[in-house]
């Protein structure tokens, strides 16, 4: 963003650059909505038969991926479980969560060991990154979506960057709670 002084104060100006990360922005939104979420199925270990078919068929559910050996992104685990508190404490019941997450095989034993074990949604590790090349999601922003019963995208971004993205999957949870 570019500022430039002027007799009536600060005046902004988009640059080109925020001009055309906002049309990627709004195209990928507008490619995901309504798209049906690919539900890889990689281990069994921590995510059972059980629990993906149970996840697969739930009537609203977030899946995200979750980039084990980046310890920023491991807050995310903190930052849905406040999510859920504050679903409940609005009389809703909490939102099923589904985590697909890489660890680099250095961190994984103590991942499964410290954080997993910790985690109380549904895990599938993905050290193939099954969930991000099906699902062409490579860009971190957009590996967070909200789907339905049929697992069609209704939101696709990450609310734990954005608040405002917080408040729509809030306010679209409780729309169909």
């Amino acid at each position: 963003m570019c500022y430039y002084l002027s007799k009536d104060g600060v005046s902004i100006f988009q640059t080109k650059e925020k001009k055309e990360r906002r049309a990627i922005i709004e195209n990928t939104v507008t490619r995901y909505l309504g798209k049906t979420l690919f539900f890889p199925h990689t281990d069994p270990e921590y995510f059972s038969e059980q629990e993906y078919f149970a996840a697969a068929s739930l009537p609203l559910k977030v899946v995200l991926f979750l980039d084990g050996s980046c310890s920023v992104c491991l807050l995310k685990m903190n930052f849905w479980r406040e999510f859920n508190k504050d679903l409940r404490s609005q009389g809703y019941n909490e939102i099923p969560i589904v985590v697909y997450a890489y660890i680099g095989s250095a961190f994984e034993a103590i991942f499964r060991e410290q954080h997993a074990s910790q985690w109380e949604y549904a895990w599938q590790f993905d050290q193939a990154q099954t969930f991000i090349s099906g699902n062409e999601l490579y860009d971190a922003r957009f590996q967070t979506v909200l789907v339905g019963l049929d697992n069609k995208i209704l939101l696709i971004g990450d609310p734990t960057l954005n608040p405002k993205m917080r408040k729509l999957y809030m306010e679209t949870i409780l729309t169909y709670n």
